[in-house]
């Protein structure tokens, strides 16, 4: 009996040290981006999804500060960016540890 009952012991141990549970961790998305142009000094809010912890924001190939960023749990995440001096037309790029994404349109600087 009491082999039995240290083999379910020692099963049951390397089951549960041999899985981990970890949730599903899905690649970056961009829902939406508003406004879809403007002029350097333009306050633009990118809403998406797993963004991640610490993002990074590109307007083409140009690093973009972020002002503001809200990770959703239940909710869109939001990043908000001001298009800097330097900007040029391009897909805005969000960057995270867990992956990357591009908008399917340009953000168009005037």
């Amino acid at each position: 009996m009491r082999q039995g009952i240290y083999a379910f012991y020692f099963i049951s141990c390397f089951i549960l040290t041999a899985c981990k549970f970890e949730p599903d961790v899905f690649p970056p998305a961009i829902n939406v981006f508003t406004p879809s142009f403007g002029s350097p000094g333009t306050t633009v809010t990118i809403r998406g999804y797993s963004f991640g912890k610490n993002p990074t924001v590109f307007i083409g190939n140009i690093s973009v500060p972020i002002s503001e960023f809200t990770p959703g749990s239940s909710t869109e995440d939001q990043i908000v960016i001001i298009v800097p001096a330097d900007a040029v037309t391009g897909k805005i790029k969000v960057k995270s540890e867990i992956g990357s994404t591009s908008s399917k349109t340009d953000f168009v600087v005037k």
